[in-house]
């Protein structure tokens, strides 16, 4: 018989998990001005813990996105980012990376499709479907016009992270650029790395304002805001009460 009454985790997940590997697979070592550092998480309010990738992306999204918002996506991508957002009630735009490119993400195409309206940009390298990824110096253009664009998120989907091949080197985004940090998601799980896609387990870190409103969400209701009020869908500040003006 169970000591304790038997009710559901936490829905960030319990501290000794968010304290466990998870929160070392969200740091990755990353080098500058000839001195090794880490790009480090708290687990307490750094990590969250969900249903699979799938969820964290949809939380993300929904937390953040008002109508009318738009979210860059390279293209080809996988096709549900598009659908999530169209969910939160925001834009995919989508753009090409071309064959010529090795279907990789050009940063002047990036840059291009960055408008006053865009919320997020969402990269996948290792890429689905085409496998594309990207070098340290293609990855450090991205970071350079990001750079730029102070008030657009950043998601990067690393669940592939694994599956390189030909003693390639993977990198992420908040790894190539720490200054980033503060606006990037850096998404991961189980399902690809391990072969354990039914397990369902996901894992991020985040900026503290970002993953607590993204804590949120699961708890909150079909439809409905960050405070549990009818009307989520709509503009206004239940959707990013307590996150930063810029990410609003």
């Amino acid at each position: 018989m169970r000591s304790k009454p038997h009710i559901g985790p936490p829905s960030q997940a319990t501290p000794s998990i968010r304290r466990s590997r998870v929160p070392w697979r969200c740091e990755r070592r990353c080098s500058a001005n000839s001195s090794a550092r880490t790009v480090s998480t708290t687990p307490s309010t750094e990590i969250l813990i969900a249903d699979g990738g799938k969820q964290i992306i949809f939380n993300a999204l929904f937390a953040t996105c008002n109508p009318d918002d738009e979210v860059v996506i390279p293209a080809p991508g996988w096709i549900t980012y598009a659908d999530i957002v169209l969910l939160a009630e925001a834009m995919p735009i989508a753009v090409p990376c071309p064959e010529n490119n090795q279907f990789k993400l050009r940063p002047a195409d990036m840059e291009a499709a960055i408008t006053p309206k865009t919320k997020w940009l969402i990269l996948n390298f290792p890429n689905n479907p085409t496998g594309a990824a990207c070098t340290r110096e293609e990855m450090r253009a991205i970071a350079d016009v990001m750079l730029k664009h102070p008030d657009v998120w950043i998601l990067t989907d690393d669940i592939y992270e694994h599956l390189t091949y030909d003693d390639f080197e993977f990198c992420t985004i908040a790894e190539v650029e720490p200054k980033l940090k503060n606006r990037v998601v850096t998404v991961n799980g189980a399902s690809k790395p391990y072969a354990m896609t039914g397990w369902r387990v996901g894992y991020c870190g985040g900026p503290k304002e970002l993953i607590a409103a993204m804590n949120k969400v699961p708890r909150s209701g079909d439809r409905r805001n960050l405070h549990g009020e009818p009307g989520g869908g709509r503009r206004g500040p239940g959707r990013t009460a307590g996150l930063p003006e810029g990410a609003r």
